[in-house]
């Protein structure tokens, strides 16, 4: 399974952003719901870091619910920075366990 936090501070309180883990638990997938927030044609970025700040995927989000894969890393805790253009919307932690 999956622990998901938001963390950093909220300079965009009129955007909600929400990460849901579906199936809970789950070792493989998580998804992303973006409510109250129109996603540009050319999509937003979700930029996926390990502990020590290495940029290890970049996803493309075009739709209100996204699916991540994380099943090709190994249990740790990771960042997801949601990202429109250079404009960093949110941060979650997101830890990967057995």
């Amino acid at each position: 399974p999956y622990e998901i936090q938001t963390v950093g501070v909220d300079d965009y309180p009129n955007i909600t952003l929400e990460a849901v883990v579906y199936p809970n638990p789950t070792q493989h997938f998580i998804q992303l719901k973006i409510s109250n927030y129109i996603i540009p044609d050319n999509g937003l970025k979700a930029r996926l870091y390990d502990a020590n700040g290495k940029l290890l995927e970049i996803y493309t989000v075009s739709d209100l619910l996204t699916q991540f894969d994380l099943s090709k890393h190994s249990s740790a805790t990771y960042q997801l920075r949601l990202m429109d253009g250079k404009r960093l919307l949110k941060t979650f932690k997101v830890v990967k366990m057995k």
